[in-house]
């Protein structure tokens, strides 16, 4: 990207493009896009999903997250954007978006990240626990009381 604040411009774009898809089917994150699904998979007791009404082979969580899709595609076409077919994938179980595994149940922090705090050897120093917190900033969204737990252990060393 050679061009000065290419990145930011294109950014700019996709969030104009989508504005009023964003928070309801996506949160464009420069040139990756995920676009929500459905919050229920229509599951009934016996094990089975519930399906369209025009197509009994078709299950309506997917019919649904296909309509939400097709918005946004409908939105690309009406400005003439072009999609890489290589990069498209159309309704994953689950995807890793910015270090976090997306799955139908939610966000759940990345297994690699999870492991760097495992790994994670015990801090001697101010310098030390500053870069494990900088680590802890990746999951804070997991993490509850997060800046309570980082302002004890800035405050007590």
């Amino acid at each position: 990207m050679g061009y000065t604040n290419v990145v930011q411009v294109y950014q700019s774009d996709m969030s104009f493009i989508l504005q009023e898809e964003i928070s309801d089917y996506t949160y464009p994150f420069i040139d990756d896009l995920p676009i929500k699904g459905v919050v229920e998979c229509y599951e009934h007791p016996d094990g089975t999903y519930e399906t369209i009404l025009d197509n009994l082979g078709i299950r309506r969580f997917i019919w649904e997250h296909l309509q939400n899709v097709y918005h946004i595609l409908q939105c690309f076409k009406v400005v003439n954007i072009m999609i890489s077919a290589k990069k498209f994938v159309l309704a994953a179980p689950n995807a890793t978006i910015v270090g976090h595994k997306c799955t139908f149940k939610g966000c759940i922090p990345h297994d690699n990240k999870v492991q760097k705090f495992r790994n994670w050897p015990q801090g001697q120093n101010i310098m030390q626990l500053c870069r494990f917190l900088g680590v802890c900033g990746v999951l804070h969204i997991f993490i509850k009381g997060f800046a309570s737990i980082a302002w004890l252990l800035v405050n007590l060393t």
